[in-house]
């Protein structure tokens, strides 16, 4: 068996034994089959039908060459299917067992979020610029990541980050920012957002949300005492840990 997947996949083409194991194969994978025998051959049948139910099809297998052991015929694999196999020799006798087992479809996944940074809910001052960092990962290739955010419960547009590879399309990264200052924001505000991933997929694409973020505005005198409580817990953190070493 030859199999030459779809070039969406990146996958090279390959040539394996047709073994019981049910083959798994991305949707569209061209699939050649060539098959000998002990005597010489006149032709060969393929016959598929759909697991989930359907018409019959059948392909007709044609030998290499005059009075050969060979016969060869290839399809597209469109559908989970069952198959048998027999072919026929020279003499119009057909085999005495035929082969059968089934191929089944290798789903394409959907695409994986990671946000790095800033992957929790926060809060920031007026001023302040948040950096952000995210991660998609795919079995095939990751065609989009986009940033949606909305202020004070008023979407905003979506922003497509331009992507960086991360050894491949399978893997890719994004940096961006919350300019705060920009954003005209005042305490009180509240920034929500979240990503979305796209991939390759051409019956698709698959699509995949990361969760909410949320980013809370709060004035200088509040994060002050944002800070001055973060010291004081870790400060008691350290005490605590001290004295269980002690």
């Amino acid at each position: 068996m030859a199999t030459v997947s779809p070039a969406y996949t990146g996958r090279p083409p390959k040539a394996s034994r047709l073994t019981e194991e049910p083959p798994a194969l991305p949707l569209d994978t061209r699939i050649s089959l060539r098959v000998a025998s002990n005597r010489p051959l006149r032709s060969g049948t393929l016959t598929l039908t759909p697991v989930l139910g359907g018409k019959p099809v059948e392909v007709v297998l044609q030998p290499v060459e005059i009075r050969g052991a060979l016969v060869t015929g290839n399809f597209t694999l469109t559908e989970a299917s069952a198959f048998t196999l027999s072919v026929r020799d020279t003499d119009g006798l057909g085999s005495t067992e035929t082969r059968r087992g089934r191929f089944t479809i290798l789903p394409d996944e959907r695409p994986r979020i990671f946000v790095v940074e800033t992957g929790r809910n926060a809060v920031a001052t007026p001023t302040l610029r948040v950096p952000l960092k995210i991660q998609a990962q795919d079995d095939y290739g990751v065609t989009r990541l986009v940033w949606l955010r909305g202020h004070n419960r008023s979407l905003e547009r979506p922003t497509s980050l331009p992507m960086t590879l991360r050894g491949g399309p399978q893997s890719v990264e994004a940096t961006g920012e919350l300019a705060l200052d920009r954003l005209g924001v005042r305490p009180g505000d509240v920034i929500e957002y979240f990503f979305e991933a796209a991939d390759n997929y051409p019956r698709g694409p698959n699509v995949a949300l990361s969760r909410i973020y949320r980013l809370e505005i709060i004035s200088e005198e509040q994060y002050r005492e944002v800070l001055k409580q973060a010291a004081a817990r870790k400060a008691l953190d350290r005490s605590f840990v001290q004295l269980l070493t002690s």
